[in-house]
Parts: C-alpha cells; structure tokens; sequence
C-alpha cells in the first residue's frame, strides 16, 4: 500500500526557508551599517619638494553673547560591532528556535499513524495469523443492538453499545496492540468487512462526543447510532 502524503509537509518546509532569507537580511544590513573601509595611501612626497602654500590668516569673530561656537561636526549613526554581533545571535538563535518548533510539531502529527502501523505489527509478530471469529461478532453486534431497547437514555444507550463492540472485538480471536486504543482496536477488527468501515466511523465519533466530550446526545443521534449498528450487522452476515 503506497504512503499517503502528509498535506501539512510542504508548509513545514516554507517557515526554514524564511528564518534563512531574514538569516541572511541581517548580516547584509549589518555589513552595510559598518560601511566600506576606507585606505588613505601616505603622501610620500619629499618636504623639499612641496611647494610652500601660505594661507591668509583669518580671525574669527568674537561668540555672541559670551558663548563659543560649537565645533562639532555632525556624525552619522555609527552602531558599535558586539552590539550587531548580538542581533545576528539573537535572531539566528529564533531561527533555531522556530525550527525545533516545526519539527516537534511534525513528529507529534505523525505519531498517531506511526501509533496505528506499530500495532498491526504487533499483531503480525504476536502470530495473530487466524481469521476473526465472524459468529462471535454477529452475536456481539446482536447484543448492542439490543442495548438500545433496554436503556432509556440517549447517551447511555450509545456508550452502552459501543462497549458491546469493544468488547466483542476483544473475543473475536485477535489481541490488541500495545500502541492500539480500544476505540482504535474495535474499528481495526470490526473493520475488516469494508462495508462496515464507514458507518464504525460514524459510531465512534457519536460515542466519542458523548463519553468524551460532555455533549448530551439527542433522540436523532441515538437513532443514527442504532442505525449504523444495523448496516454494520449487515455488513458481517
């Protein structure tokens, strides 16, 4: 059976590509801060052969008002080297940190499905090579079908019916494996007629809103439930 493709890897893989183009953007403004350096070459003329160049003298005026005159020049903004070496750490340092995100967040989406593998091989290599007791599951399916009759409320009918399954899966003749949840299990073996695929489907996820999920069920969903109890009857005659 081939693998199927993960939609979210493609995703997974723009957010590197970002963190190394801002990499890269940050050591370029940085070297454009610093600026090109500038070599003055010595003047290696002789002193006898310069030309005297007398300048006039010039007498400044008195400051106004008793003040000197400011003698500054105006600088450009000049950031000190450790201070752009610490952006570039800092930023390569999210980097990093962005990615280990990503990559955790991958490993822990595919470990339901490295889960589900793990246990058909478990069931490979327990010898579980003996076909599912198909009288046992009919009979188990009979009795949750008729837990619907025998319990008034809604949600009790349908946990009540589920653990029937569970339970029958359990006496069909296959062990459960050690990554397997029993909800996980039920649907494996119950599910190895594909006309009952679907509607197990179904029926765990209405059992998994009541037990689970704290939603009061409704006369439609119990009948669903029922219903779906009934075709996977069929799907095993």
């Amino acid at each position: 059976m081939a693998a199927s493709r993960d939609p979210g890897a493609p995703r997974a893989l723009i957010w590197p590509a970002v963190v190394v183009a801002l990499l890269f953007a940050v050591m370029i403004g940085a070297a454009l801060l610093q600026g090109r350096p500038v070599f003055d070459p010595p003047d290696l003329a002789f002193e006898s052969d310069r030309e005297p160049n007398p300048l006039p003298s010039v007498t400044a005026p008195p400051p106004a008002f008793g003040l000197e005159p400011d003698t500054s020049s105006p600088r450009g903004l000049e950031l000190p080297v450790d201070l752009l070496n610490a952006i570039a750490l800092a930023v390569l340092a999210a980097g990093v940190a962005v990615i280990l995100v990503l990559v955790a967040r991958r490993l822990l989406r595919n470990r339901p499905h490295r889960a589900r593998a793990a246990a058909v091989l478990d069931d490979i290599a327990a010898g579980a090579t003996e076909q599912v007791d198909a009288p046992t599951v009919r009979r188990g399916i009979d009795g949750a079908i008729a837990r619907f009759a025998e319990t008034p409320r809604h949600a009790d009918a349908i946990v009540s019916a589920w653990i029937g399954l569970e339970e029958t899966a359990a006496d069909a003749g296959r062990a459960r494996g050690a990554a397997e949840t029993p909800g996980e299990f039920t649907t494996r073996i119950l599910g190895e007629r594909p006309a009952a695929a679907a509607d197990l489907t179904r029926l765990l996820g209405i059992y998994e809103r009541v037990r689970f999920g704290g939603h009061e069920a409704d006369a439609a969903e119990r009948e669903a439930a029922r219903d779906a109890l009934v075709r996977i009857r069929e799907a095993w005659t």
